[in-house]
């Protein structure tokens, strides 16, 4: 029996849940079933210390689709210090030609700016990259973001 059948055996519905940064990594998400690589549409992806996302027309972001017990979306809030830290909404997402309606967090305005310019640590994003490589992601996002981050710590030169 799955997870989705004893969810639905006791009345509940199935909670998905697209991630796309720690959370990718399998080791991270105990008692979630993986569902597949997903898309959010006409989202971008970033770093601001931590990954984020947050609407762009146009854009795609690549991460994980899971499925979790009713309960766990208290756990997910308290690792992603919400609703203070990420907030949270319902957004549609593909996975596996399907589409999903999932949650996805977001850094709220006041952690977005507090945050801005720093670097993420290396093993933040070892996380991220196992969480890819598992779901057979490719990393391009993440090194853009990671790449794009760095770019605006480097001096300006004025010519």
């Amino acid at each position: 029996m799955q997870a989705k059948d004893i969810i639905i055996e006791v009345g509940g519905e199935p909670i998905y849940y697209f991630a796309y940064g720690m959370l990718t990594d399998p080791q991270m998400m105990p008692g979630a079933q993986f569902i597949g690589p997903a898309v959010l549409q006409n989202y971008a992806y970033e770093f601001a210390r931590f990954a984020n996302v947050y609407e762009r027309g146009g854009s795609n972001v690549d991460g994980v689709l899971w499925e979790l017990p009713t309960d766990y979306i208290r756990e997910l809030d308290a690792v992603e210090g919400y609703p203070r830290f990420y907030g949270r909404k319902t957004v549609p997402v593909i996975s596996g030609g399907k589409r999903y309606v999932a949650w996805v967090y977001y850094m709220t305005p006041a952690a977005r700016e507090s945050l801005d310019g720093d670097l993420p640590s290396m093993n933040y994003v070892r996380s991220i990259l196992n969480g890819f490589r598992h779901a057979g992601i490719t990393p391009q996002q993440v090194s853009d973001a990671y790449y794009d981050l760095m770019d605006e710590h480097q001096p300006r030169s004025g010519k």
